[in-house]
């Protein structure tokens, strides 16, 4: 839940953002111009920050923005009753709108950029007849603009469990269940229809994949003896530099941790999604002490991981990890 309100608070600051600058867009050609620049930049930081899907979605805005500014100014000095701000603000929303509704729904990787495209596309369309009804008009391309990303989500989602099921393999492998993947197997069970694996990929055995909403997570079991602990590595002026490491030994817990990294970004480059999309998971039963039911790894480089779009990994208690994902979700 704090995760969601996180990524909530973040798209209304976002939204704001960008309403604003597209109120001083619409007021004349330089503004526009000015406007759209700063989009293209932050399309190419995206692109240098290595989220390229990201960065072809801020182009698509950016180039529907461009398009959409140019003809509502044409219709408005055509109309003339109805000036270009009233007309193009409202497409230029609604642009923006489509954005933020993908990637909710479907996330940030390959099939959300298609996605976007294409519901720009519509609404750019659409602003060709928005001198027939500008009321109207602008609301029934969105209309339509949403239903695509609606039908894209499910086909995406739709698609992945498709790919993911041809891969399933069964039963568990004996060192899996050694690692008391039953357990973890039976922990979500409740969570229904959403639950797949084991999957095959590659030279790579994934216990469980998890699909819900616009995140997929990777489910590894472990079992570990000792304490998860936060260890203080240094001090950079008054911010102390601190990592998570089992029983003080932080080397030793990245050590552990990355095959499962390794094993989601794997399955994100199989379907096309981005590794920030993807959460690797590992479930933790019996011995090992974390302190709380949930250990977020990289506390202090949550920056870094999301700039490298790779996937954030969670120690979960197993008793709790069922409930943990449906508050993820």
């Amino acid at each position: 839940m704090r995760t969601l309100r996180g990524r909530l608070w973040r798209l209304g600051l976002g939204a704001a953002l960008v309403v604003a600058i597209l109120i001083v867009a619409q007021q004349d050609l330089a503004s526009t111009v000015l406007a759209v620049s700063g989009l293209a930049i932050a399309a190419l930081l995206w692109l240098g920050l290595r989220r390229p899907y990201v960065a072809a979605a801020v182009v698509s805005l950016v180039l529907a923005c461009v398009a959409i500014s140019e003809i509502t100014h044409w219709i408005g000095a055509q109309l003339g009753s109805v000036g270009p701000a009233q007309v193009g603000l409202v497409f230029w929303i609604f642009a923006f709108v489509v954005v933020a509704a993908t990637w909710f729904a479907q996330g940030t990787g390959r099939p959300s950029a298609l996605t976007i495209v294409l519901a720009h596309a519509v609404l750019v369309l659409a602003s060709f007849a928005a001198y027939i009804q500008t009321a109207v008009v602008p609301v029934l391309a969105f209309i339509v603009a949403i239903a695509i990303v609606s039908w894209r989500a499910w086909w995406s989602r739709r698609r992945t469990r498709k790919g993911l099921d041809a891969l399933t393999l069964d039963p568990l492998s004996r060192n899996a269940i050694l690692r008391g993947a039953e357990r973890t197997r039976e922990a979500l069970a409740e969570l229904d229809d959403r639950v797949v694996g084991p999957v095959r990929l590659n030279d790579l055995e994934i216990e469980h994949v998890v699909l819900t909403g616009d995140r997929t997570f990777v489910v590894e079991t472990r079992q570990w003896s000792g304490k998860v602990e936060r260890v203080r590595l240094a001090s950079k002026g008054k911010t102390a530099v601190e990592a998570f490491g089992l029983d003080s030994d932080v080397n030793e817990l990245a050590a552990r941790t990355e095959p499962v990294v390794r094993a989601a970004l794997a399955l994100a480059r199989q379907f096309g999604l981005n590794g920030g999309d993807i959460v690797a998971v590992v479930a933790l039963w019996d011995d090992v002490e974390l302190g709380e039911h949930v250990v977020e790894m990289r506390a202090s480089e949550r920056r870094a991981a999301r700039r490298r779009a790779l996937p954030v990994t969670y120690l979960v208690k197993g008793d709790h990890l069922a409930e943990w994902i449906r508050t993820m979700d």
